[in-house]
């Protein structure tokens, strides 16, 4: 049995960061009961993590309604900007069809939105030795939250970075 450490324990990784985020969640926590706020929030981050662990990745964060997920990070992924481009459209497609319909209820229809980077990450455990936070972290993370930010303001579910782009021949 060893002891919990303090010290940082980490590695500089080629991956690919997919990060997903319910559009207009917070306008239907307001609006409806908890319990049905709940509900979609659940079969988000299930469908999140199913649809993501399909194509080789792992779920890294849950947060609120933000799902931050990479390929190749802790398990090796064969071709992780393809196998994060295809998972980011298959959840797409699945939470379209899952999530409930408000415009009956008055609201802004609820949606999902994806920005997706390839590139060199440091992944790992920090923090201190009895309360250690496993995350990735740096320039590809970054521009994939930035990315997914971006998304509401382009009108376009999934945006895709210039190294993923170049590594799946979008570009």
């Amino acid at each position: 049995l060893t002891e919990p450490t303090g010290d940082i324990q980490a590695r500089r990784s080629d991956l690919t960061v997919l990060v997903a985020d319910l559009q207009n969640f917070s306008r239907y926590c307001e609006a409806r009961p908890p319990e049905d706020a709940a509900r979609v929030l659940h079969r988000f981050l299930s469908t999140a993590e199913t649809v993501i662990q399909a194509h080789g990745g792992v779920v890294e964060e849950m947060v609120g309604d933000r799902v931050l997920a990479v390929f190749n990070g802790p398990l090796a992924c064969k071709e992780h900007p393809t196998q994060a481009l295809l998972a980011a459209r298959e959840l797409w497609l699945r939470c379209n069809e899952e999530l409930p319909n408000t415009a009956g209820i008055g609201l802004e229809p609820l949606s999902i939105s994806i920005g997706l980077e390839t590139g060199m990450a440091l992944m790992g455990s920090f923090g201190p030795a009895r309360r250690r936070v496993h995350t990735v972290m740096g320039q590809t993370v970054t521009t994939a939250l930035r990315l997914q930010a971006l998304t509401v303001d382009l009108a376009y579910p999934i945006l895709v970075g210039q190294a993923t782009a170049r590594r799946v021949g979008l570009s």
